[in-house]
């Protein structure tokens, strides 16, 4: 049956309820009679198909458009694989087809096919816009063959990815200012100099030499970030206006632009600086005594008028000779010596090195003094430093583990004037110093009584008291020729107080602590104190009696209150603890020298020139002549020698810290003897400061100490020797000399006399008192004396006499006056050098202007 054609369906002139969907008719020329309509009715009432659907089935066979173009089938192909020119996919489909789809990546050469083979499906920029091909063309060139033109990113974005992991963090700087020659940088710093910036790529500490784009040595501390632009060129000038009247006063315009920098060598032809080391760290310094050569090693830099020497190799020279040698480096790296100390040479002109004593007699050098100095003070300031202030102590040095012992109290013995006698009962000739017997070695009398008598009584009186709680026992000498067979008849010993005129304690029988059947030979007694309930007590008198009709007879000697003594050479070692002194600009740190260590050396003069030497290192800090008692340097018409100390007498040790790189700790011997312990304490403080303004060879050093020393034949170590208390409080091991002379640390000081200890202490028998009699003094005359006119800064004087002296054994009186100032700065003064013509005198402090003098005279009987 042939199909029916739309122009056949009825006019659509009105509208049914059956009516389905009107149809336009093309073909028919009446305008009227275009619109057709399709119903139920005559759709399924047609004979055959209707535009392409069966009325029997509903189904479409094909729907043909009025382009010509057919459509036969809409399609759930998801895939699209058909192909088809006919078919037409569902909504479904086609999103499925979408959400599947797979682009090739975007051509980004913004042009639009352009001959190149381009991909389904692949997004293609063009004009700001995106396309995605729907086929494959190599000839497109406009957007015909491409669909959903400007595509979003958000469209072809896909999903987000996993986020990737951190980057490395990038550098980080800090602003660190403008440079700082005293500042220490760190890695990264930023600093100005000069305009410039820079980036400081190690950690160090500023020093001239690594001064950015200055220093020798800055690029291997910095990096240039940023350099400083050229000035612009000036602009030009404009013309001159009318002058106008005179206005009042501007104020002051800015500073003018600097001008060139000088180069540190050019400062260095003007001031002579910087001249020294920059550290002592990167250099060695060695002697050898084989060769006599002084070595200076390592890789580094000294500086000489401000122009760098930098060495590599070692620079050695010999000394020239007996004494001081001073090593310095020159402006053509060479060491050289001189035994000249000029300041000139060795602080401006070159870099100061070292210091070496040379002892030509044994072949070594006893002292090698460092010299590094820095090149942040001018010659000037050492070299004045050097000869007003010189070294200076800041710490530490203490002595450690140095044991004193308790020196015997000598009451009696006829050959010395010790404790007063006197007798106070019956004869007075019944108690003699007598030729007949003597016990004291190398003495010739002991005390007689070979006349006494029952109650006979005498007494042995000190002058000032003394307190017991040292000593334990009473001891002496008895040469008895006949003593009583009865056990009353003896001698008695106790204590007095002359004060209270009083017995103290309780009275002993010598018969109990001597034999009496010994006769006509020496014998020690030995009493203990706590017998004689003497233990702690005060007295300033010994008494003793003769006791019933068969008292003894005979003689004594030696009657003293026991010590205490070093028994064994260990006793006589101490330490020095670690600290801290300066020579001038330079910091040295001395270690810790334990007890028992060999690390002192000991100083001392021999010969007639007094050339200075010592025998290696020890743990003893003193001499002793072989097999004999210690000994002192003494100074003899003939020079310098070793002389031994007499029995049971009294010599000085001086400990010193110095720049020695070897031996910083020496002691230096004492240079006299002294009979009581009293005098050696006197002596310290002159003895100390003669030896410092003496002929010391070098001036780097600081005492630190001193020490007494006993000698008797009755102690047993090697050296016959203890040291002694400085104190009758038994307190005091050694004297402490390490602020002496005003060094700049020091403890709190008491400024209030009354507030001192020990006040009552009758220490000081070299002094008058109403306690001591005229008897142990003696009267002056025939007097000389003068006044001497002193400069400021003076530090010592040397007085003359108008008449020589026939020896020294001289009485010197003297006071220091100031003239216009009062109240005048305190002062203190130290006579030395006592000759037949004169005298000399030390200042501490030196006179601080010139209204000062020194008004003295002297006497002798």
């Amino acid at each position: 049956m042939a199909d029916s054609k739309i122009s056949d369906l009825p006019l659509l002139t009105e509208t049914e309820i059956e009516d389905l969907l009107p149809i336009v008719d093309d073909s028919e020329a009446n305008v009227s009679l275009k619109t057709k309509k399709i119903s139920v009715g005559n759709l399924f009432a047609s004979p055959g198909s209707i535009g392409g659907i069966t009325p029997s089935t509903g189904r479409f066979t094909s729907l043909t458009l009025p382009s010509g173009s057919t459509i036969d089938e809409f399609s759930t192909d998801e895939t699209l694989s058909g192909d088809s020119d006919t078919a037409v996919p569902t909504e479904k489909a086609v999103k499925a087809y979408v959400d599947g789809a797979s682009f090739s990546g975007v051509d980004d050469d913004d042009t639009l096919g352009g001959g190149t083979p381009s991909h389904v499906n692949a997004p293609t920029q063009y004009a700001a816009k995106t396309y995605v091909d729907i086929a494959i063309d190599t000839l497109a060139t406009d957007t015909t063959s491409y669909v959903n033109a400007a595509i979003d990113a958000a469209t072809l974005a896909g999903t987000s990815g996993t986020s990737g992991s951190s980057g490395t963090s990038g550098l980080s700087f800090s602003w660190a200012g403008i440079w700082d020659s005293t500042a220490y940088y760190v890695l990264n710093n930023i600093v100005t100099n000069d305009n410039d910036s820079y980036i400081a790529i190690q950690d160090h500490q500023s020093t001239p030499n690594t001064e950015p784009g200055v220093g020798v040595d800055w690029e291997t501390y910095w990096n240039l970030s940023s350099a400083s632009g050229t000035s612009g060129s000036s602009g030009t000038s404009g013309s001159s206006g009318t002058s106008g009247i005179n206005g009042t006063s501007g104020t002051s315009g800015s500073s003018g632009s600097s001008g060139t920098s000088a180069t540190l060598a050019t400062l260095g032809l003007i001031t002579n600086e910087p001249t020294g080391f920059p550290n002592r760290t990167d250099s060695t310094i060695s002697f050898d005594d084989i060769t006599q050569t002084l070595t200076i090693s390592g890789t580094f830099t000294y500086y000489i008028w401000g122009v760098a020497y930098n060495v590599t190799t070692p620079k050695a020279s010999i000394v020239a000779g007996q004494g001081m040698n001073f090593f310095y480096l020159d402006n053509t790296q060479n060491l050289q010596t001189t035994t000249m100390h000029d300041e000139t040479v060795l602080l401006r002109d070159n870099a100061y090195v070292a210091a070496v004593y040379w002892d030509s007699t044994s072949q070594t050098h006893i002292y090698l003094g460092d010299e590094r100095h820095t090149i942040w003070w001018d010659w000037n300031l050492h070299y004045q430093q050097h000869e007003t202030v010189g070294t200076r102590y800041e710490s530490g040095l203490g002595l450690t583990d140095a044991t004193a012992f308790t020196i015997a109290e000598k009451i009696y013995n006829a050959d010395d004037v010790l404790w007063t006698l006197s007798v106070i009962a019956n004869n007075a000739a019944d108690f003699v110093p007598s030729t007949s017997q003597n016990h004291t070695t190398g003495g010739s009398r002991s005390l007689d009584f070979t006349a006494g008598a029952d109650n006979d009584v005498a007494q042995f009186y000190r002058g000032s008291n003394i307190t017991l709680s040292q000593y334990t026992h009473l001891e002496g000498w008895i040469y008895a020729t006949s003593w009583g067979g009865n056990v009353n008849d003896t001698i008695r010993f106790y204590g007095y107080n002359t004060g209270t005129t009083s017995v103290v304690g309780v009275s002993v029988s010598l018969r109990d602590y001597a034999n009496p059947a010994t006769l006509n030979s020496w014998q020690k007694f030995s009493i203990p104190l706590a017998d004689m309930n003497l233990d702690g007590e005060t007295i300033d008198a010994i008494r003793i009696e003769l006791d019933g009709g068969g008292a003894p007879n005979g003689f004594l000697d030696d009657i003293r209150f026991d010590g205490d003594f070093a028994s064994s050479d260990s006793a006589l070692e101490f330490g020095v603890s670690s600290g801290v002194i300066w020579d001038e600009d330079l910091k040295h740190t001395i270690p810790e020298v334990l007890k028992g260590e060999t690390k002192f050396a000991v100083l001392y003069r021999t010969g007639e020139d007094g050339n200075w030497t010592h025998d290696g290192t020890s743990s003893i800090l003193f001499k002793n002549i072989p097999a004999g008692r210690v000994a002192y340097n003494e100074e003899t018409v003939s020079g310098w020698q070793q002389t031994e100390v007499g029995d049971e007498k009294f010599t000085l040790v001086h400990v010193f810290a110095t720049n020695d790189m070897e031996f910083p700790v020496i002691g230096i011997q004492g240079q006299a003897e002294s009979d009581t312990i009293e005098d050696a304490r006197a002596l310290a403080q002159s003895e100390v400061t003669s030896i410092i303004t003496g002929d010391l060879p070098f001036k780097e050093l600081i005492v630190i100490a001193t020490l007494i020393i006993y000698t008797s034949e009755e102690i047993t170590n090697s050296y016959k020797a203890s040291y002694a208390y400085l104190d009758s409080g038994a307190s005091e091991t050694w004297q402490d000399f390490r602020t002496f002379r005003g060094s700049s640390v020091g403890g709190a000081s008491t400024t209030n006399h009354g507030n001192l200890s020990g006040l009552s202490d009758d220490d000081h028998p070299q002094y008058f008192n109403t306690s001591r009699g005229d008897s142990r003094y003696i009267k002056l005359s025939s007097r000389q004396g003068g006044i001497s006119l002193l400069n400021s800064g003076d530090s010592t004087a040397i007085i003359i006499f108008d008449i020589e002296e026939p020896n020294t054994d001289y009485k010197i009186s003297a006071e220091m006056i100031n003239q216009v100032d009062f109240p005048p700065q305190g002062r203190s003064w130290v006579i030395y050098d006592k000759q037949t013509t004169g005298f000399s005198v030390y200042f501490d402090p030196a006179p601080e202007t010139n209204n000062y003098i020194f008004d003295w005279f002297i006497a002798r009987a």
